[in-house]
């Protein structure tokens, strides 16, 4: 059975080229909503199924399963971001695609996602993906004298023990 989006689009088209422009229009605005509703409901079924699937999972590792390939990046995506200060890969679960019908979809969207976006990944096993996040770093240039004097003021004011690391190239 198809959706009543769709049957309303349909309606839409039916009643434009019947002439008919505000019965098109209404069915169209008719159609939009459900349209969004739909995307919303699918969202929120998304994010449950994500909470389910990862409940006993850490930080350091997502799986994937259950989601389409657009939920499962925007999901990825959303765990990168959260990383993206830490040095240490993320283990991403995106199977081997036995449940797909058809051509498997995680196995080849998430690898696809994560080169488009310059990550650096490597499969550790079918179906297991070792990510490292772009992680944010400043390089600055500075004159080592003045960083002597900044790094004193802050001994004096603080009186704590401060590390401090300095690269001098």
């Amino acid at each position: 059975m198809k959706s009543l989006a769709s049957q309303h689009d349909k309606a839409a088209k039916e009643a434009y080229h019947k002439n008919d422009h505000q019965l098109a229009m209404q069915y169209a605005r008719i159609a939009k909503d459900e349209h969004r509703i739909a995307g919303e409901l699918h969202r929120q079924a998304a994010a449950k199924i994500f909470e389910i699937t990862n409940r006993k999972n850490n930080i350091w590792r997502i799986d994937l399963h259950g989601l389409h390939g657009e939920e499962a990046t925007y999901f990825l995506q959303e765990r990168l971001n959260e990383i993206k200060t830490e040095a240490k890969p993320l283990e991403v679960i995106t199977g081997v695609g036995k449940h797909s019908n058809g051509k498997p979809v995680l196995p080849i969207k998430v690898p696809n996602f994560l080169s488009d976006n310059k990550y650096q990944f490597k499969e550790i096993r079918p179906g297991v993906l070792k990510v490292w996040p772009i992680y944010n770093h400043i390089n600055v240039k500075i004159d080592i004298h003045q960083a002597e004097l900044n790094i004193m003021k802050v001994f004096k004011r603080k009186e704590e023990k401060v590390a401090v690391a300095i690269m001098v190239t």
